[in-house]
């Protein structure tokens, strides 16, 4: 018996492979492209402002005319700036938290019993909150606490309605997580 190892495996790959490879061409090649909206370009550029991406928001500025005789180059002057990232973050944070305290005193009227004997006098709560790019609030969640937590007070803020807290629109999705101390 010998050793020789027949061609007919190695050739029978490269066969196959090949004819897989030219179907796959031919059938590709077969098919039509999707068809692209045409669309006709505008002659001009419109007069509001420059293009905007979808979604976003179009920078407001204004151009006035010259002040006096002399100057005759217009001027734009632009609206400031929407603050990002964590400057943005740290303004929804002040603004949810004011309106977290001025729920306060309606929240721990609620929900808030005299503590027995093993219970802590105080509790501080985690609200964390969601806002949409509109400023409503989208998510709400509380949570308690390690070092002084009572179940009880946490069950019932949780079964209270989502309470109403205003902001500004931040433009963008905007997760904080806010403290309420009670009582």
């Amino acid at each position: 018996m010998t050793n020789a190892r027949s061609p007919s495996l190695p050739v029978a790959i490269v066969a196959g492979s090949t004819i897989i490879g030219v179907s796959l061409y031919l059938g590709l090649r077969a098919m039509q492209p999707a068809a692209q909206p045409t669309q006709a370009l505008p002659s001009a550029p419109p007069a509001a402002g420059p293009p905007t991406m979808t979604g976003a928001p179009a920078p407001s500025a204004s151009i006035t005319g010259p002040t006096n005789a002399a100057s005759t180059t217009p001027t734009v002057e632009q609206a400031p700036a929407r603050p990002t990232g964590a400057a943005l973050e740290a303004l929804v944070q002040q603004q949810a938290q004011a309106a977290l305290d001025a729920l306060a005193p309606t929240l721990g009227s609620a929900c808030w019993t005299p503590p027995g004997p093993d219970e802590p006098a105080s509790v501080v709560l985690d609200y964390d909150v969601t806002f949409d790019p509109d400023g409503t609030l989208v998510m709400l969640g509380i949570g308690e606490r390690r070092d002084a937590f009572r179940t009880d007070v946490a069950s019932c803020l949780r079964g209270l309605p989502r309470p109403q807290l205003a902001i500004d629109p931040p433009g963008e999705h905007t997760r904080v997580v806010l403290a309420l101390a009670l009582p």
